[in-house]
């Protein structure tokens, strides 16, 4: 090709149309005038060629392009091209995806990674999103090479950490495109384990967290799905496992599994698939388990049952979990069980609260054991967390239905009267009327045996 040729658009456009990217590419140089020229109709063939003749060649002048082009619509162009040189996948493709990886760090690791790194943060989403998901299988594929991994460590975990800090939450949260960057690239770096677990370490699940918060008011299932699958891949790791255990002590967990189980009423398949297995993973951790059940899970798992599913594997799964639930609950319902909470000064709705069986069996022993008794009343009476509080009310209230002198005992603590009074007044209209109604329980009481 003469170096006319070369300046000269009309013939590159010709070039281009014929789709004669060899011919073209000789040049060495992808220059903005170039891409311009490029658009939806030539993509395709362009990086078919691209893909079909893989040659660091081609990889080099796709990088070069990427360094030198500022046009956003061209820079769109190569950068999800580059992308999508490494992550399509069919059998019509000869040189598989891993194989293509290799071709492009050839030309030189360091080299590819900075020439991607000015275009993390540019304001046309389709740039950051293609130029995010590349780094992202770039770093994964470096640290499974024992020669990469420890010249790219400290960079992998920097960049798995920079798609949210530094940045207002809300600012992400509010535009979906944005959201969708940061969960699409954890779902490729997340498949490394020692990532996800310094994920973990470095208060990731806080971050995940609050982004899961913005994901149904978008209504977008792509983003469900990458979201949820994302905390899937994190859910094989035993530490974050024993992170979302944590419960009480740290709310944004609670918030994780909330966000997970609300998936289960998703109306697209795919999102209730992937959710159901996490679900499986966390059946792993018994403290998972635990508050898995106070969320509810059991009843979100029936309603599932009436639904008719085209894929057979979500019967398989919810028929599995409800086992494991169901199963959960007998073992958890246990006298020992119930002590540990009352002694870790935090009642949630686990079934020791809510499995009517338990009661039968053991309400006597409050009166046998006043220790236990009177731990009930001081947390329902001093505490100012909520769910400990309703949790209180209602566990004195199968106390009252299952021991004949209860409401005796109970009016002998002028303590509770006192709080009582104060918690129908609760904004919180369920504590408010569980108070109510533990109230209404000892007045009765008292009028009856007067």
């Amino acid at each position: 090709m003469t170096d006319a040729a070369v300046g000269d658009p009309d013939y590159l456009h010709d070039n281009l149309i014929a789709h004669d990217w060899g011919t073209y590419s000789n040049s060495g140089i992808l220059s903005e005038a170039c891409v311009e020229l490029l658009n939806q109709d030539t993509y395709q063939s362009v990086l078919d060629t691209v893909i079909h003749e893989a040659s660091a060649h081609n990889c080099a002048l796709l990088v070069e392009a990427i360094t030198n082009v500022s046009d956003p619509d061209a820079l769109t162009f190569v950068s999800v091209a580059l992308h999508d040189f490494l992550s399509v996948d069919n059998e019509d493709i000869s040189v598989r995806p891993d194989e293509r990886m290799a071709i492009l760090l050839s030309i030189g690791a360091s080299h590819v990674v900075l020439a991607l790194q000015h275009c993390l943060h540019s304001p046309e989403p389709a740039i950051k999103m293609a130029t995010t998901m590349a780094m992202a299988r770039i770093y994964t594929h470096l640290l499974a090479d024992p020669v990469y991994h420890p010249q790219f460590w400290k960079a992998a975990v920097a960049f798995m950490m920079s798609l949210v800090s530094g940045r207002r939450h809300h600012l992400i949260g509010e535009d979906p495109r944005g959201l969708e960057i940061p969960f699409s690239a954890w779902g490729v770096l997340f498949e490394d384990r020692e990532l996800r677990d310094v994920f973990v370490h470095q208060d990731g699940l806080a971050h995940v967290a609050t982004l899961l918060s913005y994901v149904p008011q978008h209504q977008l299932t792509s983003l469900s799905y990458r979201a949820v699958y994302a905390v899937w891949l994190l859910s094989f790791s035993p530490v974050a496992r024993t992170a979302l255990a944590q419960g009480p002590d740290s709310p944004h967990v609670i918030d994780t599994i909330g966000s997970i189980t609300a998936c289960l009423k998703h109306p697209r398949e795919k999102v209730v698939r992937i959710a159901l297995r996490v679900l499986l993973n966390l059946m792993l951790d018994k403290s998972c388990v635990i508050t898995l059940l106070a969320d509810g899970v059991l009843d979100l798992l029936a309603a599932l049952k009436y639904r008719t599913w085209a894929d057979d594997d979500i019967e398989e799964i919810v028929a599995e979990l409800n086992a494991k639930c169901t199963n959960a609950v007998i073992n958890l319902s246990t006298w020992e069980v119930y002590k540990d909470e009352l002694e870790s000064g935090q009642l949630r709705r686990t079934p020791v609260h809510t499995n009517a069986e338990f009661w039968k069996r053991n309400a006597k022993r409050l009166l046998d054991s006043m220790d236990e008794l009177h731990k009930l009343v001081e947390l329902t009476v001093t505490t100012t967390d909520q769910t400990t509080l309703l949790v209180g009310c209602e566990d004195l209230i199968q106390f009252l239905n299952h021991c004949q002198h209860g409401r005796r005992v109970l009016n002998a603590i002028p303590e509770l009267r006192a709080q009582l009074l104060v918690l129908v007044g609760s904004e919180n209209k369920e504590l408010a009327g569980s108070a109510l109604n533990l109230l209404q329980r000892l007045i009765v009481g008292v009028q009856l045996e007067e």
